[in-house]
C-alpha cells in the first residue's frame, strides 16, 4: 500500500516525468528506470499509518467525486424544478429543527490568536473547498481559547457551512478533526 501511494504521489510522478521519454506522443519509462525509483522507506509502523491515512483520503476523494458526478448528472436546475413541481407536497423544516439537540447551529472562535504548532486545529471558511476541509492548511489555537468555545467543538459528521467570504460552501467534518473547532465565519 505504501509503495502504491508513493508511486502515484507528486514525488513519484515527478520522478517518472523526469525519467520519461516521449515516443509517438506517449510518455514512457523503461524497466531499469522503474527499478531505480528511489523509495524513501520509513519504519513499517509508520508506513502502515501513512497508508491508513492515504486510503481514507482516497476513499473520501472518490466519494466526493461520485457526489459531484451525481450532482452534475442531476443538475441544479433539475433539482430546483423538482422542488418547484412538488412544493405543495413538501414539508418545510427549519434547519435548526433538524439538528441533534446537543449539536446546535453555532458560531466559533472570534479571535483564535497566533498559530500554535501543538494547538487545537480550527477551520476557517478559506479551508472549505469543493465540499472538503483542507486539513493540512488548518491553523491551531491555544487550548485555553478552544475551551472558551466548547460549544463549537467539532464532532465527526458535523456539517460546516461558510457564512463569510465564500458563502454557502459546506463540508462534513472527518473523524480526524474530532475535537477541533471553527471560527466565527464557518
Amino acid at each position: 500500500g505504501y509503495l502504491a501511494h508513493l508511486v502515484s504521489s507528486a514525488y513519484g510522478k515527478q520522478y517518472f516525468l523526469r525519467q520519461s521519454k516521449q515516443t509517438t506522443g506517449i510518455a514512457s519509462i523503461n524497466m531499469g528506470q522503474l527499478k531505480r525509483f528511489p523509495v524513501p522507506l520509513p519504519p513499517v509502523e509508520e508506513q502502515r499509518r501513512i497508508v491508513a491515512i492515504l486510503d481514507k483520503a482516497s476513499f473520501l476523494q472518490a466519494k466526493s467525486a461520485e457526489g459531484m458526478k451525481l450532482l452534475e448528472n442531476l443538475g441544479i436546475e433539475r433539482l430546483e424544478q423538482l422542488l418547484s413541481d412538488h412544493e405543495e407536497d413538501l414539508m418545510l423544516q427549519r434547519l435548526e429543527d433538524l439538528c441533534i439537540p446537543d449539536s446546535p447551529i453555532t458560531y466559533g472562535i472570534l479571535q483564535p490568536g497566533p498559530n500554535l504548532e501543538d494547538g487545537i486545529p480550527y477551520v476557517r471558511p478559506s479551508e472549505i473547498k469543493g465540499s472538503q476541509i483542507e486539513v493540512k492548511k488548518l491553523r491551531k489555537t491555544s487550548l485555553d481559547i478552544a475551551r472558551r468555545y466548547q460549544k463549537s467543538e467539532l464532532r465527526s459528521g458535523d456539517i460546516l457551512f461558510t457564512i463569510v467570504g465564500t458563502i454557502g460552501e459546506a463540508a462534513i467534518v472527518p473523524p480526524e478533526l474530532e475535537g477541533a473547532n471553527i471560527t466565527q465565519s464557518s
